[in-house]
């Protein structure tokens, strides 16, 4: 392996692990903050208040959650962030925290998937769908 692939090879291991995302940011995130995972295949949400999905992702694996296709109409992804640790090896498992704003009252349906982002022809390891009810 030559200098130039070992720094490449680096490079795209530290950008696909879920390390590389920030931690939860306190100005996006409080402890009011409706919060749902994916036990929760339906939920209510508040017009206008932010939401947060915490999704399980298994450490430096380079697998990481994002929403399939355009989203509903009125919904808004405002950040995907790694739960904060105190601990994470490679391979254990670990939190995702996706943070949401639902705009408009109505029912909207949100399908993840849980993917290596320069993967783009492999199907995806997980899915999950949700129902929202935004009041």
């Amino acid at each position: 392996m030559t200098l130039v692939h070992f720094l490449l090879f680096t490079i795209v291991l530290a950008a696909a692990s879920p390390a590389a995302l920030p931690t939860v940011a306190p100005a996006v995130m409080h402890a009011a903050m409706p919060t749902f995972n994916e036990r929760n295949s339906w939920f209510t949400a508040h017009a206008g208040a932010p939401f947060q999905i915490r999704m399980t992702v298994t450490s430096g694996t380079g697998y990481t959650w994002e929403p399939v296709g355009p989203l509903p109409p009125g919904v808004t992804l405002l950040g995907v962030f790694a739960a904060a640790q105190a601990r994470s090896m490679p391979g254990s498992p670990s939190r995702e925290v996706l943070v949401f704003r639902a705009a408009n009252a109505g029912t909207a349906h949100l399908k993840l998937a849980y993917v290596r982002p320069w993967e783009r022809s492999t199907p995806p390891a997980k899915t999950a769908a949700f129902t929202i009810r935004v009041q």
